[in-house]
């Protein structure tokens, strides 16, 4: 039986018999087995931690719909059990009655690389069993060092190191055929995918192209497996002595393939002689490991205290009619690593360069080496380039090149970066890998748990399913469910883990993405997360969601489960790579919690995720209270390591922002955004205040500021004209809104990007004109003028009046067509010109009043239509209005998402962001070039160009913003002293409870 066999075995239908036979008698009575091996059952038992032989033949189990810990919490007669009475939330006891395991009892220590399958051969013994008396599941992971019981194990003779290989046997190479990978070559012939990968000096996370030549033994095999012959042969009555070691003090430079070469060792055979070393890991400078007490290629190495003849086992004199180039040793180099760097045998390079093979080298000696072998000191990034690309291309591994440079595994890389590819690494860089290894920079990871905080939503809700696109959707809902991947508060466009702990996709050609899901992610329930879930989560978007999450998935061509634990999806076309980011960072669903709810109604029923909360209270419209999980899987993983530190969060609803303000003062709830710069400046001076027990804060954060601004509806007469909007542009007078009603605290935009290198400035530079040279003959004259303008908006005299504007604004008018009449400006056919605005806001009324008072200036009967939430909802999601305001955010890595705001498509799409209804040809493409950019540098460039275009469309007027975030919060909270650059970061705050008694003993009064 192959390995292979015994990982990936064929159930016959008594195994599977037998397999239904056992889950029944764990689980309660009656349950039904679906299939076995992939866990469906209709009712699943919960698992303990404890062994089976442990708990004597009988347990008690309790069953819940929702987590154990919230379930022991409720009482039976309280609120919240009477409000789920008749449903599926309540406690059941189960008697659950189980079979003892028979035999003499032992237990195994987890050793490194030890699967299920390798224990059960070590051990005599099935590894199904392995898995039932454990308790442990068949796909997890097991941890070095864990105890595990066996029953009537027969433990095999330990082989020792030397002649443990099994080989020999094998063929020397493999050509590589269709559909082979790494993987599936190595099962082929009983290796590891790591031994496979060392062997050819490749990454265990390779592509093999067709006809490539792998190795299937290292050079060192050969060598060793004359030796154990010699050795055999010299005393065949004796067993094999394991070999003797030393310790051995890892030096700069070196990492596990150059010592275990200097022994004629695989890495495998060297990580064995050091009792839970990881070939997967990195070494560190004196980290001490086990060694042979003597160098194979040493002129008198010794095994086992007999004498072995090194010369004959030397390779034939090295050719050398092949070119050769001058390598200059450095620190940490041997004779060793560098044959390996220069795909020779030891014996080759020193026969090269006429030296023995045990020759001590300098640092600063040159030798010769074959031409186009050597690693350059220093590397510049280009386009397209990974930190596995390198590895790959300079036979490296990825840790090491992470390593030098301070860097994770997983970090991306920009163009023009500068990446030391030799050399040691520098003590700071490596203690700032292992500190982003520990917790984020801005977070404290010792940050106490506990307390709560509460803020402000503006409006109602009645849908906890924000993704369908009906009703209101609720705040906070966010925290229940995690995404594949989590984003970075401090460096824009990148990713961390989640429920993928690693992802597979080509950054050159992204045509297919594939998420290695993390086998311990668990909804809060304690199933598991798996691939199936996400492939639900994404089909159920692109049919049953709201045209926006459809449009951004529109690339998505089909998801597809390769594993209970992988999952790919390829894309429509050959090269999207904004598309990995895009679907990493959607929230993922349960299969099962939807199989009987209608994923396109609206619902306030609590909805499966696998977050960092759950639902603790609904009151419908009112408020929505969140508790931390305290069972959440994903707590100890680096990026959430002093995040989420409050119990229970809370988001209490208000009619207006004038209203909720009132609420904050009065400590109905703790935090809160102020976005009315009167009140910043004039309204904190409540006692709360001046006492010390509110505070304001600024945050100044590197993102692009809040769009705020008019949007003309050019579906609708007289918006449809270019040359209407441009004349209304003048009408606006930022100048007097900000010193009369904003108090000088904003600031005019410029720029759909404001605040970030991505904001157009100036006249185009040559390379923004190298870009949007082959569309400026598809644009109006006018818009075209505007994109090569050093563009400014009008900016007034702030007297109030904005005559000379208003001239301008009249004169375009008149040019363009329009015309006077009793005072009233018509159009072409005489029709007066009226606009209306759409609000649902009071605050928005006082920076309107003074813009309808200049339109009316210049003869436009203009009024405001103000409606509550949810009819403002409905109509801007059906697009009927005719002009409103709106706050539309931008973010750093632009992508798919400008379709939505932008593209012609979703113009005329019902429940979708391009409100302006902008339909250009110039814009879509524009908007296809950000989404296939192949760096940064192109991104930025390509977006200013899109800023450009869409500024002299005058699609929309863009009023005023802020790079300052204001905030204001009962003194009951501290937050870590690093800032996070790009957000707030209000996840890693923490309760005070000191601070938090002194507040409440005030409110009381």
């Amino acid at each position: 039986e192959t390995v292979k066999q015994v990982l990936e075995p064929q159930a016959t239908q008594a195994e599977k018999e037998e397999v239904v036979k056992e889950i029944k008698a764990i689980a309660p009575q009656g349950t039904e087995v679906l299939d076995p091996y992939d866990g469906k059952i209709k009712l699943t038992a919960i698992q303990t931690s404890q062994s089976v032989a442990e708990v004597q033949g009988k347990e008690n189990t309790v069953g819940f719909s929702y987590p154990k810990g919230l379930a022991d919490t409720t009482p039976a007669n309280s609120e919240e059990a009477k409000l789920n009475q008749d449903k599926n939330f309540k406690k059941t006891e189960t008697e659950v009655v189980v079979e003892p395991p028979r035999g003499k009892r032992s237990t195994y220590t987890v050793l490194a690389g030890d699967t299920l399958a390798t224990i059960a051969l070590k051990n005599g013994v099935n590894w199904r069993d392995i898995a039932k008396w454990n308790q442990v599941d068949p796909n997890g992971t097991l941890f070095v060092g864990a105890t595990l019981y066996l029953y009537d194990a027969k433990p095999q003779i330990d082989t020792p190191v030397v002649s443990r290989k099994s080989t020999d046997s094998a063929p020397a190479n493999y050509v590589v055929k269709p559909n082979d990978s790494l993987t599936s070559v190595a099962n082929q012939f009983d290796l590891s995918v790591s031994q496979l990968a060392n062997y050819n000096n490749l990454n265990t996370n390779s592509n093999l192209f067709v006809g490539q030549k792998l190795k299937l033994k290292d050079a060192s095999d050969d060598k060793l497996s004359e030796i154990n012959k010699a050795v055999v042969r010299a005393d065949t009555s004796k067993p094999v002595a394991k070999i003797k070691t030393k310790a051995y003090a890892v030096k700069r430079g070196e990492y596990l393939k150059v010592i275990a070469d200097r022994y004629a060792l695989s890495v495998h055979e060297l990580a064995d002689l050091t009792p839970g070393l990881d070939t997967s890991g990195s070494l560190f400078v004196g980290q001490k490991i086990n060694v042979p007490l003597n160098e194979v290629n040493e002129p008198e190495a010794k095994l086992d205290s007999k004498v072995i003849d090194q010369s004959k086992f030397k390779n034939v004199k090295a050719e050398t009619n092949y070119k050769t180039e001058n390598y200059k040793v450095q620190s940490g180099d041997s004779l060793s690593s560098i044959a390996v760097q220069s795909k020779l045998s030891l014996a080759e390079l020193a026969e090269l360069n006429k030296i023995s093979t045990s020759k001590n080298l300098l640092v600063g000696q040159i030798i010769k080496i074959p031409a186009g072998t050597t690693t350059p000191e220093t590397y510049t990034v280009q386009s397209g380039d990974s930190l596995i690309a390198l590895a790959n291309k300079y036979n490296l591994q990825v840790n090491q090149i992470a390593d030098l440079n301070g860097l994770k595994s997983t970090s991306g890389l920009f163009v023009g970066q500068k990446l030391k590819l030799t050399g040691t690494p520098e003590t700071s860089s490596k203690e700032k890998a292992q500190a982003r290894n520990e917790a984020m920079p801005y977070a404290n990871s010792n940050a106490p748990k506990g307390g709560y905080i509460s803020t402000a939503s503006i409006g109602t809700f009645d849908n906890l399913n924000s993704m369908n696109g009906k009703g209101s959707s609720t705040e906070g809902i966010n925290y229940l469910f995690d995404s594949l991947m989590d984003s970075s508060l401090d460096e824009p466009g990148v990713l961390y883990p989640l429920l993928a702990e690693k992802v597979t996709y080509d950054p050159v050609k992204t045509k297919f993405v594939i998420f290695h899901l993390n086998p311990q992610a668990r909804f809060s329930d304690g199933s598991p997360v798996t691939a199936e879930d996400v492939k639900f989560s994404f089909d159920t978007i692109q049919s049953k969601a709201n045209l926006g999450f459809q449009m951004y998935l529109s690339d998505l061509a089909k998801t597809e489960v390769l594993s209970k634990y992988q999952v790919k999806m390829t894309f429509k076309s050959d090269h999207n790579a904004d598309m990995p980011f895009i679907l990493a960072k959607i929230a993922i669903y349960s299969k099962a919690d939807w199989k009987n709810k209608d994923y396109s109604k609206v619902t306030l029923q609590p909805i499966l995720g696998s977050g960092p909360y759950l639902i603790e209270r609904i009151d419908s419209g009112r408020s929505i209270s969140y508790k931390r999980n305290p069972n959440y899987w994903a707590k100890d993983l680096a990026i959430n390591r002093g995040r989420y530190n409050f119990d229970r969060m809370k988001y209490v609803y208000y009619r207006s922002p004038e209203i909720a303000f009132e609420g904050f003062k009065s400590g109905q709830y703790r935090f809160y955004q102020e976005k009315n710069a009167r009140n910043w400046v004039t309204e904190y001076n409540f006692p709360a205040v001046k006492q010390g027990l509110v505070k304001k804060y600024i945050s100044k954060i590197e993102t692009p500021a809040l769009t705020q601004s008019l949007v003309f509806n050019t579906r609708k007469a007289p918006f449809n004209d270019l040359n209407f909007r441009q004349a209304l542009t003048y009408a606006y007078d930022f100048e007097w809104i900000n010193k009369a009603l904003l108090y000088g605290q904003n600031i005019r935009l410029q720029s759909h990007f404001q605040n970030s290198e991505l904001a157009a400035t100036g006249k185009p530079s040559a390379k923004e004109l190298a870009i949007l040279t082959p569309y400026l003959k598809q644009l109006p004259a006018l818009q075209r003028q505007g994109v090569l303008a050093d563009w400014k908006y009008p900016v007034s005299d702030a007297s109030g009046f904005n005559r000379q504007n208003l001239l301008i604004a009249r004169s375009m008018l008149l040019k363009a067509g329009y015309r006077f009449h009793n005072g009233l400006l018509v159009d072409r056919q005489g029709r007066p010109i009226q606009i209306e605005f759409l609000i649902h806001q009071d605050g928005a009324l006082r920076t309107l009043l003074p813009y309808i008072r200049n339109l009316k200036k210049l003869g436009i009967q203009a009024n405001i239509r103000q409606v509550d939430l949810p009819q403002y909802t409905e109509r801007m999601r059906r697009l009927d209005f005719q002009m409103t305001a709106i706050d539309m955010p931008q973010s750093l890595t632009p992508g798919a998402e400008q379709a939505q705001m932008w593209g012609s498509k979703a113009a005329d799409e019902v429940g979708n962001y391009n409100y302006a209804g902008v339909k250009s040809p110039v814009v879509d493409q524009l908007i296809q070039q950000i989404i296939y950019a192949p760096n940064r540098e192109q991104l930025v460039l390509r977006t200013r160009a899109l800023d450009r275009v869409l500024r002299a469309g005058y699609y929309q007027i863009l009023t005023y913003g802020n790079d300052k975030n204001w905030y204001a919060y009962w003194n009951m909270y501290q937050q870590p002293k690093v800032k996070p650059k790009l957000s707030l970061g209000l996840e890693y705050w923490w309760a005070d409870a000191d601070q938090a008694k002194k507040v409440e003993q005030y409110l009381k009064k």
